[in-house]
């Protein structure tokens, strides 16, 4: 009844996107566009940042709500080699573990 709706009232959807994959699949189709925001845009540039052997600083991650932080870790890479990682101050890589820590609990 959906599907039937959505070919009645958005000319032509069928063939812009696979209408089954969009309402019967899991998680985010691979043809989703990139959201467009501020914040979204910040926190994907501090995982790129972290690529690079930068932790983002307090003030950068204060706010951050659950979303936020998920966002930050699914950009981050999924396994870090000890020196991109000891690069960046011990105190920061301490604070940080903890932040995340009380997050996930």
């Amino acid at each position: 009844m959906f599907i039937e709706f959505l070919k009645v009232n958005v000319p032509r959807i069928e063939k812009k996107i696979d209408l089954h994959l969009w309402t019967e699949g899991t998680g985010i189709p691979p043809d989703a566009m990139e959201p467009i925001s501020d914040i979204y845009s910040k926190i994907v540039s501090l995982a790129k940042e972290f690529n690079q052997g930068r932790m983002p600083k307090d003030d950068e991650v204060a706010d951050w709500s659950g979303q936020e932080w998920e966002l930050y870790l699914e950009n981050i890479p999924k396994s870090v080699e000890a020196s991109h990682v000891s690069i960046c101050p011990i105190q920061d890589l301490l604070f940080h573990t903890a932040s995340l820590l009380s997050f996930l609990h």
